[in-house]
C-alpha cells in the first residue's frame, strides 16, 4: 500500500521512479491524504480560467474544438477544461477525438471532476482507451479511474486485459479495495489461474501485487485465490512464503491461508520453507503482532512432528505476552486440541 501510493505521487509530481523512495518511511494512510491534498491544489488552481474556457467552447462547433483541443491546447490543457465541461458535451466531443489523444488526456485527467464523463462514455469507448493505456504500461492511470466506471464499463474494459500479469499490474493500483470482490468475480477460472501463474513467474516477481489482491477480498475469494495457487507446483506455493517472509507480508497471507481448504494446507506444509527456523519466527511474530493466532492455530493439527517441535521451541522464546494471547485465541476459537 505504501508503495502504490509512491508510485502515484510520483506520477502526480511527474517525476521520476523512485525519486519519492525516502517517503517509504510515512504509513499508507498519511502519503494518501498528501496525495489528495496535492492533486485538490494542482486541480484547484486557476479553476476560474478552465471553467471559463469550458463555457466559451458552448459557443463553437464539435469539429473545431476537437481540432483545436488536439493541436493547439494539447492533453494537460484539455484535461483541465474538460473536467468543467458539459458532460453530455464532452461525451460528444470524445467521439471525435483519436483514441492515443484520448489516453493522453486521460494521464492528465482528474478522475474526480470528471465523473460525470467517464459514467457516460460508451463502453467500446473505454475498452479501445485501455487497450492503449496497457500498450503504454500506464497501470496507475488505469487503478484510478476503476471507481468511476460503470460495471458495463469494467466488463468492457476486462477484454483489454489479454496479458494476465496486467492485471495484477493494474489491480495494485485500484484506490477502493472493495471494487476488487466484483472485479474478481468476473473472471474465470480459467483467467484467475493465469494470474496465479503469473504471479510466480521469476521473471516478474509479481507475488506482491497479488498479495495485495488477496488481502483485500472476502472470504470466499481468499479461498477460491488460495486453492488455485495450492494447485500449482511446489514453486508456487514456496515463492508466496518467500516474498511473505522476505517483505513482511505474513499479516496479509496468513488470513488467506486460513481461508484455505484442508487439501491446501496439506500441500502449503510440505514446503520445506516451513520447517525454517527464521521464517517461522517470522509467522509466529506476526501472528501476534496483528491478532492472527486464531488464522494459524488450526494449521498445527496438520503439521508434522518435525514442524511442531520447531514451533513449540520458537513458542517458547515468544514474550509472556505472546504467550497469553495464544491462550486468549485458543479459548476465543475453541482450539485446545491444537495448543494441546
Amino acid at each position: 500500500a505504501i508503495r502504490a501510493e509512491v508510485n502515484k505521487l510520483e506520477r502526480l509530481y511527474g517525476v521520476d521512479a523512485n525519486t519519492l523512495d525516502l517517503l517509504q518511511t510515512l504509513p499508507a494512510r498519511a502519503l494518501r491524504l498528501l496525495r489528495e491534498a496535492a492533486q485538490a491544489k494542482l486541480f484547484g488552481d486557476d479553476l476560474t480560467l478552465f471553467q471559463r474556457l469550458a463555457a466559451a467552447s458552448v459557443l463553437l462547433p464539435l469539429a473545431l474544438i476537437a481540432m483545436m483541443a488536439e493541436k493547439i491546447f494539447g492533453p494537460v490543457l484539455g484535461a483541465r477544461v474538460a473536467g468543467e465541461m458539459n458532460y453530455k458535451r464532452a461525451v460528444d466531443l470524445s467521439g471525435r477525438l483519436p483514441i492515443p489523444f484520448l489516453a493522453d488526456i486521460s494521464l492528465q485527467l482528474d478522475p474526480k471532476r470528471a465523473r460525470e464523463i467517464i459514467q457516460n462514455l460508451p463502453p467500446e469507448r473505454i475498452r479501445d482507451v485501455a487497450v492503449e493505456l496497457l500498450r503504454r504500461h500506464e497501470f496507475i492511470t488505469m487503478g484510478r479511474f476503476v471507481d468511476y466506471l460503470t460495471e458495463a464499463a469494467i466488463r468492457k474494459s476486462m477484454e483489454a486485459f489479454t496479458n494476465p500479469a496486467d492485471l495484477l499490474h493494474a489491480g495494485f493500483f485500484i484506490e477502493n479495495k472493495a471494487q476488487l470482490n466484483n472485479l474478481i468475480r468476473m473472471l474465470t477460472d480459467e483467467r484467475l489461474r493465469g494470474v496465479i501463474i503469473a504471479a510466480q513467474d521469476p521473471e516478474q516477481n509479481l507475488w506482491s501485487e497479488a498479495v495485495a489482491l488477496m488481502e483485500h477480498v472476502d472470504d470466499s475469494l481468499k479461498r477460491k485465490l488460495g486453492d488455485l495457487a495450492a494447485e500449482q507446483d511446489e514453486s508456487a506455493l514456496a515463492g508466496l512464503c518467500r516474498t511473505a517472509y522476505e517483505q513482511g507480508l505474513w499479516d496479509s497471507v496468513l488470513p488467506v491461508v486460513a481461508c484455505m481448504s484442508e487439501p491446501s494446507h496439506r500441500r502449503l506444509l510440505r514446503i520445506p520453507a516451513l520447517s525454517d527456523r527464521a521464517r517461522m519466527q517470522g509467522i509466529l511474530e506476526s501472528a501476534d503482532d496483528n491478532g492472527l493466532w486464531s488464522s494459524f492455530l488450526p494449521l498445527i493439527r496438520l503439521m508434522s512432528p518435525e514442524q511442531l517441535t520447531l514451533i513449540a521451541d520458537v513458542a517458547t522464546r515468544l514474550p509472556a505476552g505472546a504467550l497469553e494471547n495464544i491462550l486468549r485465541a485458543a479459548q476465543a476459537a475453541n482450539l485446545w486440541d491444537s495448543i494441546l
